[in-house]
């Protein structure tokens, strides 16, 4: 066990022999990077799914022009068929 413990080094120690190592320097990232790293990549992969705010305005537009069109069509129906109807009264 004692000669278990003479071998142990901290976690420091550890760290600070790969960063004194030249041969790891290319791969060593620091956790800040490697956090932004990975939020990035989640931002980007979910750009597809953003919209902007003038998007979402005219796809909003684009609805109420097809409501208003639908309505004025039943509308515009609607009172050509009673226009025939009392056509055919007054006749």
């Amino acid at each position: 066990m004692r000669q278990v413990l003479e071998t142990m080094i901290t976690v420091q120690d550890y760290v600070n022999e790969l960063v004194a190592d030249a041969r790891y320097e290319t791969t060593l990232v620091r956790v800040e990077d490697y956090v932004k790293s990975i939020r990035t990549n989640a931002i980007n992969a979910q750009k597809s799914s953003f919209i902007t705010v003038q998007e979402y305005v005219q796809e909003l537009n684009a609805e109420e022009v097809a409501l208003a069109a639908e309505i004025e069509n039943e509308i515009l129906s609607k009172s050509y068929k009673e226009a025939q109807e009392l056509e055919k009264l007054l006749a």
